[in-house]
């Protein structure tokens, strides 16, 4: 549960039996956010550090646990500057049939909350929270990670994120698929 001090709201959803069995991230990542998936499974995000092209970068990863009925695994990485991606690098899977429409990412420290627009108008509006200690500073500066099943709302894909600092001012926009 200590893995999930940072994202009071989700460790509160995991004190059920589901998150109890959660299996280890991949090899080499760090549990940033978990949550609940149709079926009993659990998403989860991770991140870890590593090179892109000889700069530092940042790879997430989204994994569905249990694997048999559900796998979803998309492991991107960003090096350099978070200001190249506009403030905010996100990473989408989904809609599947599995139910499951995974958004999350990392933006910069200033972000408090993320709007992610779908294909069909429908806006989400997600927190930005920190992550574990060893993740709170990436890519040479501070920064936070976001992480939700859009499903239940909308079941089209994600085609822009946005981060909004704590005045609700714009930070940027990524926008996401053709």
């Amino acid at each position: 549960m200590s893995r999930l001090r940072a994202f009071p709201a989700i460790a509160a959803v995991c004190a059920v039996a589901a998150c109890t069995a959660v299996a280890a991230p991949p090899a080499g990542y760090k549990l940033i956010a978990t949550g609940p998936a149709p079926g009993g499974a659990v998403w989860q995000l991770s991140a870890k550090h590593g090179k892109l092209s000889g700069l530092a970068a940042l790879c997430l990863s989204f994994t569905v646990q249990p694997p048999p009925p559900i796998d979803v695994v998309h492991t991107p990485c960003v090096g350099g500057s978070l200001r190249a991606w506009n403030s905010v690098f996100p990473v989408s899977v989904g809609p599947s049939a599995n139910r499951l429409t995974l958004v999350g990412g990392v933006t910069v420290e200033r972000a408090r909350r993320i709007v992610v627009t779908f294909g069909d108008g429908t806006k989400l509006t997600v927190p930005a929270r920190l992550g574990p200690p060893s993740f709170r500073r990436a890519l040479g500066e501070n920064v936070r990670f976001f992480a939700t099943n859009a499903y239940p709302r909308t079941k089209t894909r994600a085609r822009s994120v946005t981060a909004f600092d704590a005045g609700g001012r714009p930070l940027g926009t990524s926008k996401l698929g053709a």
